[in-house]
């Protein structure tokens, strides 16, 4: 319903940038929140900003604030970008916002992205709200969530992603990213790479910017995997927005903190039974999360999260990128012997998905010695129709949207 509704009157979800046209429609509703005393916390990076924002939105809402979150993309329905309290708001409701705001902005040729904004501007406005936390959905800069002036911002990570819209190299992604940040408004970033966190450093000084590294401070190390330090991120985000003193983390601080779940994270680590199958659903999108989960899977075994390695068949597939970075993202995870016995690659219908079948000859001709584990099938659905007697437990994993698309078939296989 929701998402035939934004099919038919918005459109696809792409990319467009710029602030000159959504100023006008977009004042209004950021000078009301702006009365209200709403304090904004803007998340970006390439990697984990969705953890982060809503492990902070939990943190908040369990100190008995009134938290507003906004994310993106989202899995199975828009209804998963609009999170109030730590509930996610209904169909029905969401489907009269989404009509009322037509009517305002339908001559403002709004994105489906910024649209979904609007809506969500709209919705904090007549709700009681004390934080709002954004999380980027792309660069930062001109990402409509950059409209609101924050209260305090943070930066997760930068790789190699979205180059074509955001530039080529480290220097300018970060730029695009550092685009969120605010003079006299705190930053707090977990910047793997020295020559970033340098950058940023530089950056801030030359703007005034309260700048804190938390791999500068010790807090977070290399050693530690990614949802680990996007974790103690939103301990240390918390912890500056209500002016209490960043320090040392304690074990029982961090124990706490990794036991936390948050129930509405869709696509991250996210388990669902069907029959006898038991699937796991992680988002790893780009190299650089590629290599960040597998580090986590081979290191923990999956121990803690409700299955253990090596899974029976690992699933995956890519939305588009090039041809390089996706020959990359496959020697990942087929050279991690301990995480699959079995790695299906595939292909999916969605505008933005990969087409691996036009390429796949191509892209193993140089080195098909390293491609011994995987093989590659057309018909995905076909394929687990076929194993569905089967007691395995399936990761399914690369683009978000192609996660999306499974848990679609298997909803719909159960009814």
């Amino acid at each position: 319903m929701i998402d035939q509704w934004l099919s038919e009157h918005i459109g696809l979800e792409n990319f467009k940038g710029g602030f000159d046209r959504l100023i006008p429609i977009f004042k209004p509703v950021i000078k009301k929140l702006k009365n209200k005393n709403v304090k904004v916390v803007t998340i970006a990076g390439t990697n984990g900003k969705g953890e982060v924002a809503n492990v902070l939105a939990k943190l908040i809402h369990s100190k008995g604030q009134s938290v507003a979150l906004w994310t993106s993309p989202h899995i199975l329905s828009a209804c998963e970008r609009f999170c109030f309290n730590g509930t996610l708001i209904g169909p029905s409701k969401l489907l009269q916002y989404f009509t009322s705001c037509l009517k305002e902005v339908e001559k403002h040729n709004l994105s489906y992205y910024e649209f979904l904004f609007y809506v969500f501007c709209t919705i904090a406005n007549d709700s009681t709200i004390d934080v709002m936390i954004l999380e980027v959905g792309l660069g930062g800069r001109l990402d409509a969530v950059n409209l609101m002036e924050p209260d305090l911002t943070a930066i997760t990570s930068i790789s190699r992603d979205h180059e074509e819209i955001l530039g080529r190299g480290f220097k300018k992604i970060l730029l695009e990213k550092l685009g969120i940040c605010r003079r006299d408004v705190p930053l707090i970033e977990t910047l793997e790479l020295k020559y970033c966190r340098t950058l940023t450093e530089n950056f801030c000084k030359d703007r005034s910017i309260s700048h804190v590294s938390l791999f500068d401070r010790g807090i977070v190390t290399s050693q530690m995997d990614f949802s680990t330090r996007n974790r103690l991120l939103s301990l240390i985000l918390f912890k500056q927005l209500y002016k209490q003193e960043i320090a040392q983390i304690t074990v029982p601080e961090l124990t706490n903190l990794m036991k936390l779940k948050v129930e509405w994270l869709k696509g991250r680590f996210e388990v669902i039974v069907h029959g006898a199958r038991k699937f796991v659903f992680v988002g790893a999108h780009n190299l650089d999360g590629a290599k960040k989960l597998t580090e986590l899977l081979c290191n923990t075994g999956g121990r803690d999260l409700e299955f253990c390695l090596p899974f029976d068949r690992m699933i995956l597939a890519f939305s588009k990128r090039s041809k390089k970075e996706v020959k990359a993202l496959i020697k990942v995870f087929n050279h991690n012997h301990h995480l699959t016995r079995k790695l299906v690659l595939t292909v999916f219908d969605h505008h933005k998905a990969f087409d691996l079948l036009e390429c796949y000859e191509e892209l193993i001709s140089c080195d098909i010695d390293e491609y011994k584990k995987f093989e590659f099938i057309n018909d995905w659905k076909k394929y687990l129709e076929n194993t569905k007697q089967s007691r395995e437990t399936i990761l399914v994993t690369g683009s978000y949207y192609f996660i999306a698309e499974v848990q679609k078939f298997l909803l719909h296989d159960h009814k």
